[in-house]
C-alpha cells in the first residue's frame, strides 16, 4: 500500500506539471522540475500538441491525474479490498497505454520526454506492486 502510494502521489505530481504547462498555467521551463527533467516550449509543444497526447479528445495528463487520484484513494479508503483487482486491471490498462505512448514519443514525435517517461515507469512499478507486493 505504501509502495503505491507513493508512486501514485509522484505520478500525480507529473501529470499535474504536464497538464499546468499544457494549459499555459505554467512555462515548461519552469524550476518546479529538476533541471534534467525539463523542456524548453519548442519541444515541450511539440509532445502536447501530437494527436497522441489525447485519448478520445482527453489530455492524457488530466487521465493521469484522474488515474492517480482514483489509485490513491483506493489505497487509502478501501480497506476491504474491494477494488483491488479493479485497481489493478487498471494499472495494467496504464502500462499498456503507456508502452504505445513510449513508442509513439521516440518513433513518431522523436522526443525524448523525460516526465512522459517517468510517468510511465511509475504505471509499470505501481502495477508490478500492486500484483505481487
Amino acid at each position: 500500500m505504501i509502495f503505491a502510494l507513493l508512486c501514485g502521489t509522484a505520478g500525480l505530481a507529473l501529470s499535474l506539471y504536464v497538464a499546468l504547462v499544457g494549459y499555459g498555467v505554467i512555462a515548461p521551463e519552469a524550476g518546479v522540475l529538476p533541471r534534467f527533467c525539463r523542456m524548453d516550449k519548442a519541444t515541450c509543444a511539440r509532445v502536447l500538441d501530437h494527436p497522441d497526447a489525447r485519448l478520445l479528445g482527453i489530455p492524457n495528463s488530466l487521465l493521469g491525474v484522474a488515474y492517480y487520484l482514483a489509485l490513491i484513494a483506493v489505497q487509502l479508503l478501501d480497506t476491504s479490498g474491494r477494488f483491488a483487482v479493479l485497481m489493478r486491471g487498471a494499472a495494467w490498462c496504464a502500462v499498456a497505454f503507456g508502452a504505445y505512448l513510449s513508442y509513439s514519443l521516440v518513433a513518431r514525435v522523436r522526443v525524448l520526454c523525460q516526465v512522459c517517461l517517468a510517468a510511465h515507469l511509475l504505471n509499470l512499478l505501481i502495477a508490478v506492486g500492486l500484483t505481487w507486493m
